[in-house]
């Protein structure tokens, strides 16, 4: 593994032990509050857990049992923000060459490699620019460009794509694919398709420690953690594994395919559109009585929110069967559109 953390923080319940391979970019996810800043300051070296250790490429970055703290400058470990932080009196180029510089490379050496490194960002042109002068865009290309310059052995990204426009995420996003490829990086985000199109691996924090991990798509297409389930828009049922799918904590009986050995805990994932809503009870299963908490205009639906699952039905259906919040309905999903799994 290229990087080891061990880490506790007491105050904050924080808890955690992870790896990173060489070449890996790990995604982590996870509600406010649940760690991922937190664990990003620490291995940045901003925040000093209370015990633990880390080593990145066979350097200890800090190991609290005999007080070794490395600073953050030589950590060889570069951090970007949402925000681009550039320096507002500098141009893009020697923004990019401030890394290089600051690690002794001469000014022309710093600034060939600046150039080299705007060019990968697809901003080659903003050379001469200043901040003022860049659009949001443009700015954190020129951010991830002096992030990357210094060729840091351990890329930290803190949401890039948060403050951006949703018209210049997606070729922020292509270009980020492009530039983490064979990287050792861990991305912390919001954004399930930050995750899907750039992770490897995702991790799932909450309260401080990991809930779930794996490979990206099956964390996503098989969650286990509710969050997890809510960020790849999946109702997530959980339970004990039966011979035809699986039974509720309050007695409900899930029926589906999927895997698994009988009696042993359970999960299974149902898209929101594949959910109907009666306000009358039908025979079959998958039959679910809730009560509507919330109704969500989602373009060419309505989500319909109980207190443990959704449901999307077209907008003319909401109208017909009088959907407002306080009203008992049926939720059904057929069996064909339940995928049981070990949780």
């Amino acid at each position: 593994m290229t990087l080891h953390l061990e880490a506790r923080i007491a105050e904050r319940g924080f808890d955690l032990s992870l790896d990173v391979a060489e070449g890996e970019t790990l995604a982590i996810l996870g509600p406010n509050g649940a760690g991922k800043s937190t664990l990003l300051s620490i291995l940045a070296g901003l925040l000093r857990p209370d015990t633990g250790r880390a080593e990145l490429d066979g350097t200890s970055l800090f190991d609290l049992s005999y007080g070794h703290w490395l600073p953050p400058h030589r950590r060889g470990i570069s951090l970007l923000a949402q925000e681009p932080l550039l320096f507002p009196h500098l141009s893009a180029l020697e923004n990019v060459a401030f890394g290089p510089r600051s690690a002794g490379r001469l000014r022309a050496e710093a600034r060939v490699s600046a150039r080299q490194w705007l060019s990968a960002v697809e901003a080659a042109e903003l050379w001469d620019s200043r901040p003022a002068q860049l659009s949001g865009g443009q700015a954190q290309r020129v951010a991830i460009a002096r992030a990357l310059a210094p060729e840091p052995r351990l890329l930290l990204l803190d949401e890039p794509l948060a403050a951006l426009d949703v018209a210049v995420a997606p070729t922020l996003r292509r270009m980020l694919r492009t530039v983490l490829a064979g990287r050792t990086a861990i991305l912390v985000t919001h954004e399930v398709l930050d995750a899907l199109t750039l992770a490897d691996r995702v991790v799932v924090l909450g309260d401080g420690v990991i809930v779930e991990q794996g490979a990206t798509a099956e964390v996503l297409q098989r969650p286990r953690h509710p969050f997890t389930a809510g960020l790849a828009g999946l109702n997530l049922l959980t339970g004990v594994r039966t011979a035809t799918g699986l039974r509720m904590a309050d007695g409900a009986v899930v029926t589906g395919s999927g895997t698994g050995a009988i009696g042993v805990p359970a999960a299974a994932a149902a898209r929101p559109a594949a959910m109907s809503v009666q306000l009358e009870k039908i025979a079959g299963p998958n039959v679910f009585p809730v009560t509507v908490q919330d109704l969500e205009p989602r373009g060419d639906s309505v989500r319909v929110r109980s207190a443990s699952m959704v449901a999307d039905v077209s907008p003319g259906r909401a109208a017909a069967l009088g959907l407002t919040p306080g009203l008992p309905v049926w939720f059904t999903v057929p069996e064909t559109e339940v995928t049981v799994y070990p949780r």
